[in-house]
């Protein structure tokens, strides 16, 4: 079973995707990981990237990797260097199970990626918590300073976000608030993934 998970940066998918994760013995693979090597330009280069565009992600190798997983075969992930702007040099192995759970801002974007899904998750959360968690993530764990987040969001991640993320809500199945408990989330979206019934939390 493929499971997806989109929301804004901040909303809380990626805690909602590993607590799914931890409660049905899955794996969660992190669309991050596919944003595309940008080795061939310079570290200032990558920095102007818009990192928030569907363009920024490597779809059509996820989708083929995502396939495989489901089809029974181990993949080679990507994994990606955010304090470098690129992949890192070493990948992740990653072997099928029961319960795949696929976690990004286009988690429900691209129509191949949505075909493979059984059950869609909408993460929706005010636009001030998502600033804010996004600046704390930003520079605890991706060594950024407070004016570059503050500026990448209100000229990149925001407008993006209304532009590309926020309409892919209409695609879920199941839609969640990130300014809920994360236990009253969880318990309804295993209900309803159990149910098989589409549901509005």
């Amino acid at each position: 079973m493929l499971i997806a998970i989109a929301g804004g940066t901040g909303s809380g998918k990626s805690t909602l995707a590993d607590a799914l994760a931890a409660a049905t013995d899955g794996v969660v693979i992190r669309i991050d990981d596919y944003y595309r090597p940008l080795n061939h330009l310079t570290f200032e280069e990558r920095e102007q990237v818009n990192f928030d565009a569907p363009d920024a992600i490597d779809h059509v190798l996820m989708v083929e990797q995502l396939s495989m997983l489901l089809d029974g075969q181990t993949i080679e992930k990507p994994v990606y260097d955010f304090t470098k702007h690129t992949r890192a040099v070493f990948g992740e192995k990653i072997s099928p199970c029961s319960t795949i759970i696929v976690e990004g801002l286009f988690a429900l974007y691209w129509e191949e990626l949505n075909q493979l899904c059984g059950t869609r998750i909408f993460v929706e959360t005010p636009f001030e918590l998502r600033f804010m968690r996004r600046l704390r993530r930003d520079i605890d764990e991706r060594g950024r300073d407070e004016q570059e987040v503050t500026t990448r969001f209100r000229s990149h991640v925001n407008p993006m976000h209304e532009r590309f993320v926020q309409p892919t809500l209409a695609h879920a199945d199941i839609v969640v608030h990130g300014d809920h408990p994360l236990q009253e989330s969880l318990e309804r979206v295993l209900e309803s993934v159990g149910s098989g019934q589409p549901t509005l939390i």
